[in-house]
């Protein structure tokens, strides 16, 4: 089966975008629940009260910042576990850390 030259760009714009949705959504969250009760009042037509909006605004803020986490997790390891590459010549097999050569 040939390669398909459309593959590599899709898994580099899904991984970008793991990266800045769950970002982009931590910067763009309003700091106060009455502005999130707005916001969804606003972009949706229903009315949801100040403890309701406190509690969705934590849930979110938690949920990012674990996706975030997750991600960070998933680099750091695919940083130490992979192999030498054209793409990662700087990587030591031996040691499984990263260094740099002068």
């Amino acid at each position: 089966m040939p390669p398909v030259a459309g593959k590599p760009v899709r898994r580099g714009l899904a991984a970008a975008t793991s990266w800045l949705l769950p970002g982009g959504l931590l910067v763009l969250m309003p700091k106060c629940p009455v502005c999130l009760a707005a916001y969804v009042a606003v972009f949706t037509g229903a009315g949801i009260s100040i403890p309701v909006a406190s509690g969705i605004r934590a849930a979110l803020i938690a949920a990012c910042a674990s996706s975030l986490l997750l991600l960070a997790f998933r680099l750091v390891r695919k940083l130490r576990i992979s192999p030498p590459t054209p793409a990662n010549p700087l990587r030591d097999p031996k040691r499984k850390i990263l260094h740099f050569q002068p």
